[in-house]
């Protein structure tokens, strides 16, 4: 999924949408526990700015089974859409016409412990991150302003991060998408060189 036609060419350039257009893609997990698709929907309910927001991997009956008291601002909400499961290609597509991925997690010992691949795929398709930091430790991965990254508990300053996506000026969410690909973390080529420094002392 990694944007190789971005990284090979050092393209600096990327399509930006207007109004800004949001992902989450996956599966938020059994009853929607692993993943906090809860706080994502009531934060893009209570702003009142024009936005597109995509969920691809679940239904919007899948989501009000579990959250039946959003059901009317949803139905009403037209910048929100439920695109349920579909294929790994139309997801990848959706990604890479995406301006940012979001992902809000639970504070739990087994969010604590694992490492978020959706987060490794946002990145990797050259989407700006916004989430919660429940590892501790996104900070360290994300240093080249690829991510909007609020505390672990943090709800408004997620919700903020949100809004300054929003409102950011094109340059600036072009400035990120580069980053993600010139600065991708999870890229085995960020780590070549360190590598090989590390091989030579070993001789």
């Amino acid at each position: 999924m990694i944007c190789e036609d971005e990284i090979s060419n050092r393209k600096t350039s990327f399509p930006v949408n207007h109004p800004r257009k949001f992902i989450y893609a996956g599966s938020p997990g059994l009853n929607f526990s692993k993943d906090d698709i809860e706080t994502i929907v009531r934060t893009f309910l209570s702003i009142d700015q024009k936005y597109e927001l995509l969920f691809y991997g679940f239904t919007i009956d899948d989501f009000l089974k579990n959250y039946p008291q959003y059901e009317q601002k949803l139905r009403a909400k037209k910048e929100i859409h439920f695109m349920g499961r579909v294929s790994k290609r139309i997801i990848n597509e959706a990604l890479s016409s995406s301006d940012f991925y979001v992902l809000y997690r639970p504070n739990t010992k087994v969010n604590k412990v694992g490492f978020s691949t959706k987060s490794m795929e946002a990145i990797s398709s050259c989407v700006p991150l916004i989430a919660n930091d429940v590892n501790g430790d996104f900070n360290l991965y994300f240093q080249q302003n690829q991510a909007l990254i609020s505390p672990v508990d943090d709800y408004d300053s997620f919700a903020n991060n949100v809004v300054s996506a929003i409102n950011m000026p094109d340059e600036d969410v072009i400035k990120m998408k580069n980053n993600c690909a010139q600065y991708n973390p999870f890229a085995m080529e960020q780590y070549v060189e360190s590598m090989n420094t590390f091989m030579e002392r070993l001789k």
